[in-house]
């Protein structure tokens, strides 16, 4: 992977786990965090 990539990757990384705290902090429910947590681990694992 060249540096390009890399920072792309970054990015979209960074404007998933932006989503996911958003979501975070709008629910309180400890289920729902958990499942926000792995969605985003997952999406994290495919970059």
């Amino acid at each position: 992977m060249d540096r390009e990539d890399f920072k792309i990757r970054a990015d979209e990384a960074a404007v998933d786990r932006d989503a996911a705290i958003e979501r975070l902090s709008q629910t309180a429910d400890a289920e729902e965090r958990v499942k926000i947590a792995e969605e985003l681990k997952g999406q994290l694992n495919r970059l």
